[in-house]
């Protein structure tokens, strides 16, 4: 990734910020000599600077068949918002970008069919996510012939080796665009927009 000084983030609570805005993550790598993306909610788990990040495939998906020896690349995709050059003190000397924050993890997949390991994987997805609900939902409450869906699904863990942080939030300009961003963005009817603030 593109990551000019002034955007990088070095401080991981900025990361565990990021995953835990939105752990829908894009895992790349290489099948059949050219990239390939998958789309899936992960596991973000961090033990000081160690970084794991566990999920799973459908088993039709053929990324899990060739990922395992390769460097991976896991995208993070946080707020964006378009920033418009009338937030700024003197529009004219300005043009529109985008603010945005994201971070990019490389490192080692692991994968395993085992169907406590999928389940567990599985179990825990599902208590993050129906966490907060009225009546959440939990696999102790499904139907036990859903654990046979375990045999159509591939989990997968991936310890992370190098971290790319960015936050791109006008840092590069004066504090009076920065402010004037921040005005803006938070003026915004747009939820990202509103993060960004």
């Amino acid at each position: 990734m593109y990551l000019p000084k002034h955007f990088e983030v070095d401080d991981l609570a900025w990361l565990d910020r990021l995953a835990d805005h939105d752990a829908f993550a894009t895992l790349v790598s290489v099948h059949e000599g050219a990239p390939f993306a998958s789309h899936l909610p992960v596991l973000y788990r961090r033990e000081a600077d160690h970084v794991r990040l566990l999920g799973h495939w459908a088993k039709p998906n053929p990324q899990w068949r060739t990922i395992v020896g390769q460097q991976a690349l896991c995208i993070l995709h946080g707020p964006h918002a378009y920033v418009s050059p009338s937030f700024y003190p003197v529009p004219a000397s300005r043009v529109p970008t985008w603010n945005y924050a994201t971070a990019h993890l490389y490192g080692s997949v692991r994968t395993f069919e085992a169907a406590d390991e999928v389940m567990a994987v599985a179990n825990a997805l599902a208590d993050q996510y129906e966490r907060g609900r009225e009546a959440p939902w939990s696999m102790a409450s499904a139907d036990p012939a859903l654990e046979r869906m375990a045999a159509g699904v591939v989990g997968f863990e991936m310890t992370v080796a190098r971290i790319e942080l960015k936050y791109k939030l006008n840092q590069n300009h004066a504090v009076d665009n920065q402010q004037g961003a921040q005005r803006g963005l938070a003026a915004s009817d747009d939820p990202d927009a509103q993060l960004l603030a």
